[in-house]
């Protein structure tokens, strides 16, 4: 076993302790009693061939008897064992280690390790598999326990005579198993590929994905790549196990070669009048369990094997995880935000890519409501990911009242923020839960739903349903209702509007799936709560939004271009300047004005392919 690998097998064995002391104990002493009983079994044989011999009733009944109180112990030992062990296995994987992982993965307070494949790869590898995790520990006491049963046997064997003890060099090719680390290896590289097949399928079997599909006659190709995915990860985990079993089966040949040694050297001892017949029984009886006990090491190597594989991966998880984790000696977040947020001479880029963000140094002012206008991949996004601390910055310092949001606690900063995103989840659940979890503490406060429904213009939405706040979204599941397009960003919306002293709020595109009408009511709202907040508690309020009509309410504004900002101020300020801001409203403006002639603005504002008209837009 690996360094790793032990200090998995010492933590399961303490959390056994910690869960069931008596269960815990009750399983070693089982264990401990088959191998007594496998010894007691061949013992007892013996003295029933000599009972027979030398005409022993008494002796006979009693030997009998031993017989079958022996394998009785041993069958219902062997199945009280793992029950008791799959219990422990099961309380400790399901209960403690699924839980910790998801919580530890769930946790972390950015983003950024969603996209790396090395831990996405580990991650499909421990995720659910505590159970697999914790019986696997259990295995390697199982292994330990068939080893001293096949000493207990040597022993026995060295009675009849010390030539026997050459078995036990027989046995040795037969019990060294190769290639550990080729399998644990296999499995690790064949993650990306089965991560690859399930994605593919499931990306199949989705509604939202399954209409563009089906009209683009794709459905086989992605099938066909997903059987290769999975035709390559099954191929290398093959190759792994052939060339353990391929390593293995010479060693068996080995062991049986010494076993036949084993049964003709006795005979001979029995013939030429040294041993009884009674000791060939005891010998052919201890060899088979030796020989059985090898292939029962087998089986559980290969099941120990492939939990203990996971060890590794678990290890890489806990100690990045615990490397992101922010610690409780962080900062203390402010209660109301007084100066506001800093950006100082901040760049970002994805990964080893080139940078996309910056360098940026801007003065976001509490109790601000600030616009981010340009075009789409210009930066407005990943931006406000930085703000929410998704990502660190590849340069340069974010500031919270004046405090660098590296030393603040994420969860803490996460918990008096709350944003409204592009890209927005659609939770099939009960719409007093796909808006309560913008604050979970008040899903069950029915005023503070439908408040937060109504700032966000789907009052219609909500009587359209006929349970109310109770009606289950979506049609994953029974009775659900469907909403379109615009409705879902309604209720992320109200989502968004839950928490009622947040220091940053973030609208990214909030009303791209709603027609004009709605859009103008969203925009009023929230403007209107952007001062509430600002006033109470120093709220940040940043819109992104390609409609300039939407933004010149807002007290700074933002003109991003190629991840930097090129223009700033309000809205007056920008149009006095007659910069790329005023140029660009003005040409908007018109383009709305006119309901039948094509706008000469795309629907990022900027230069492009004409939309339709505003009475055709959703």
């Amino acid at each position: 076993m690996t360094s790793v690998a032990r200090a998995l097998w010492r933590e399961v064995m303490i959390r056994s302790w910690q869960v069931d002391r008596r269960m815990t104990v009750g399983v070693a002493l089982l264990v401990l009693g088959q191998m007594i009983a496998a010894a007691a079994i061949s013992l007892a044989l013996r003295q029933v061939i000599s009972s027979v011999v030398e005409h022993s009733r008494t002796m006979l009944l009693v030997s009998v008897a031993v017989v079958a109180a022996a394998v009785a112990m041993r069958w219902i030992g062997m199945y009280a064992t793992v029950m008791l062990r799959g219990d422990l296995a099961d309380r400790i994987g399901y209960q403690q280690f699924d839980p910790e992982i998801q919580s530890a993965a769930a946790g972390l307070g950015g983003v950024e390790h969603l996209e790396r494949p090395e831990y996405l790869d580990r991650l499909s590898l421990v995720v659910g598999k505590g159970q697999v995790l914790a019986d696997a520990c259990w295995g390697v006491n199982s292994t330990v326990a068939i080893t001293g049963q096949a000493v207990l046997s040597l022993v026995l064997l060295a009675l009849v005579s010390p030539w026997l003890l050459l078995l036990g060099l027989f046995a040795l090719p037969a019990v060294r198993r190769g290639s550990p680390g080729r399998i644990s290896g296999a499995a690790m590289a064949a993650a990306g590929d089965n991560r690859l097949e399930r994605h593919l399928h499931a990306v199949t079997t989705r509604a939202s994905s399954g209409r563009e599909i089906r009209v683009t006659g794709a459905q086989e190709s992605l099938l066909a790549k997903a059987d290769s995915a999975w035709q390559r990860a099954t191929a290398v985990q093959l190759r792994a196990r052939w060339a353990a079993a391929v390593r293995s089966a010479p060693g068996s040949l080995v062991f049986l070669v010494g076993f036949g040694a084993a049964l003709v050297f006795t005979a001979h001892l029995v013939a030429t009048g040294r041993r009884t017949v009674a000791d060939f029984v005891l010998v052919a009886s201890l060899a088979g369990q030796l020989q059985a006990s090898i292939a029962q090491s087998g089986r559980d190597y290969r099941q120990t094997q492939a939990g203990l594989a996971l060890a590794e991966p678990l290890a890489w998880l806990r100690e990045y995880c615990a490397g992101q984790t922010r610690t409780a000696a962080a900062a203390q977040l402010p209660e109301r935000l007084v100066h506001g947020l800093t950006l100082t001479d901040v760049e970002f880029g994805y990964g080893s890519g080139a940078g996309v963000l910056g360098p940026i140094s801007v003065e976001l002012p509490a109790g601000a409501m600030v616009a981010l206008v340009g075009t789409h991949g210009c930066g407005k996004t990943t931006l406000v990911k930085l703000l929410h601390g998704f990502y660190p910055p590849s340069a340069g310092e974010i500031r919270v009242d004046g405090v660098p949001l590296r030393d603040l606690d994420l969860r803490a900063w996460h918990a008096r923020s709350t944003a409204a995103f592009q890209d927005f989840h659609r939770y099939q659940v009960t719409l007093r839960h796909a808006v309560g979890f913008g604050d979970l503490e008040a899903c069950d406060d029915d005023a503070r739903l439908l408040t937060a429904i109504e700032q966000a213009d789907g009052t219609g939405v909500y009587r359209m349903l006929s349970n109310g706040l109770d009606t289950q979204l979506g049609t994953l599941f029974e009775a659900g209702r469907e909403l379109s397009e615009g409705q879902w960003q309604k209720v992320a919306l109200a989502r968004a509007c839950m928490r009622t002293d947040p220091l940053l709020v973030v609208l990214d595109e909030p009303t791209a799936s709603l027609d004009p009408p709605s859009e103008h009511a969203v925009f009023q709202r929230h403007a209107a709560l952007a001062r509430e907040l600002g006033a109470a508690h120093g709220t940040v309020t940043i819109v992104v939004s390609h409609r300039f009509s939407t933004v010149r309410m807002a007290d700074l504004i933002l003109v991003m271009e190629d991840g930097r900002i090129v223009e700033q101020g309000d809205h007056s300020a920008l149009m006095e300047s007659d910069g790329r801001y005023a140029r660009l409203y003005r040409m908007q403006e018109q383009a709305y004005r006119l309901d039948d002639e094509p706008s000469k603005l795309s629907d990022d504002g900027f230069p492009g392919a004409a939309p339709a008209a505003p009475s055709a837009r959703r």
